[in-house]
């Protein structure tokens, strides 16, 4: 393999893998077609075709952090692989929705592994500045590949829903990139051998952190599902303008994520202040909206406050953990994410059947004041959790140059 020490390189091959973290979404512009397939089905189960990539993403997120102690990275970056473009790819062939349960659970496999890598390979390999202006780049891009994803996706199933599942071929491709050049890092147990950080343990502090996303990611689904219900149930915008808007959000937290790491050299301590504001005047707005100019405003602030806070979250893992500890740290924010994601619909039903306030408008308007108390947590959290310092982060972390293995 044409392993290699430049860092530009090494960074486009973690943002080659980062760029599957959303690519779950491929099949779900095609739910439509599928039930219509399948009508015998329950809908709740064609449902699950979007959805059953997430339970295992869960899963997987938490298995990362062992797996990555006693295999290369690089092997586990195999099986990722293998999982989801097989489990991509496969349903293409089937007729029967349990079959396709199944693979679409091992794309969660995939993408379980692959979400907390790019992240922990970005540790491994950079530091500082460098090391949150490459999370944030990672988080951008994979929102980039989950539209892109869809994008195909959906033109692919407006031939055949089979087709739909074609578009996980594309991933040869970017997987190629790291097979080849991505180097393999310095275990973490050996970097730190030795060093104060060797019987480091993960801080209550990281815990706080995954619950607080976990709650974001809740109100992310919020917008996302009741944005779709008040344009089509009011009839003021079309199908392919919905698709457009959720688009729109997609660029907006691409560049939120590429935006991140130069931000906080201006916001320092007052750094998570920008995401729920961010994310309320998106949910705000959107509950408002009586014009798809106006939802494309919601959809662009929402995007924002989405990539932001993804990023933030991410990087804060990094920098709240000692190194020792940042893989598993990394893990359980890709399972908190996920659980997130997953338990949105169920409670946000729970809720407004237990308030009566309804879906729709009220629920938007209700996320949006569920942010405001969140994003007050959000910043005190942030600005009262102390960060590690480089200076006590073990030789050998300084960047790609150090820390790759010779073999």
């Amino acid at each position: 393999m044409f392993k290699t020490k430049n860092k530009f390189i090494i960074k486009l091959a973690i943002l080659c893998l980062a760029l599957q973290d959303v690519g779950a979404g491929a099949a779900t512009p095609a739910l439509g077609a599928i039930q219509a397939a399948f009508p015998e089905v329950d809908p709740t189960l064609i449902q699950m075709i979007s959805t059953m990539p997430s339970l295992t993403v869960v899963i997987f997120g938490l298995l990362y952090a062992p797996m990555s102690k006693v295999m290369p990275k690089r092997a586990i970056m195999y099986i990722a692989a293998v999982t989801f473009i097989i489990g991509g790819v496969a349903p293409a062939f089937l007729n029967d929705i349990y079959p396709i349960l199944f693979f679409r659970a091992l794309v969660g496999v995939g993408v379980g592994l692959l979400y907390p890598m790019a992240n922990d390979l970005a540790v491994d390999f950079f530091e500082g500045g460098e090391r949150a202006k490459t999370i944030g780049q990672a988080f951008g891009i994979g929102m980039i590949g989950g539209a892109f994803f869809q994008l195909i996706g959906g033109t692919l199933s407006d031939i055949d829903w089979h087709y739909t599942f074609f578009a996980y071929f594309v991933s040869v491709l970017f997987f190629a990139f790291p097979v080849f050049f991505l180097p393999e890092p310095k275990k973490k147990e050996e970097v730190v051998r030795g060093t104060a950080q060797e019987k480091a343990k993960m801080p209550v502090t990281q815990f706080v952190s995954c619950i607080i996303n976990a709650v974001c990611c809740c109100l992310f689904i919020t917008l996302i599902t009741n944005a779709a219900m008040v344009i089509a149930m009011e009839g003021f915008g079309s199908g392919a303008e919905i698709g457009l808007a959720f688009s729109i959000m997609t660029l907006a937290a691409f560049v939120a994520g590429f935006a991140y790491g130069p931000s906080q050299k201006i916001l320092r301590k007052g750094s998570m202040l920008p995401a729920p504001i961010l994310l309320a005047l998106g949910l705000f707005v959107m509950s408002t909206a009586h014009s798809m100019g106006i939802v494309f405003t919601a959809m662009i602030l929402f995007g924002l406050g989405m990539g932001y806070t993804g990023s933030k979250f991410f990087a804060k893992s990094t920098e709240i953990v000692p190194f020792a500890v940042s893989a598993l740290a990394l893990s359980m924010m890709t399972a908190f994410n996920g659980f997130g994601q997953l338990v949105s619909a169920p409670v946000m039903n729970w809720l407004v059947t237990v308030t009566g306030i309804g879906m729709g408008r009220p629920a938007l308007q209700f996320a949006a004041i569920a942010m405001i108390g969140l994003g007050v947590i959000m910043v005190v959290f942030d600005v009262m959790t102390p960060k590690i310092p480089e200076s006590e982060k073990p030789e050998g972390t300084e960047g790609a140059m150090d820390a790759v293995q010779n073999s």
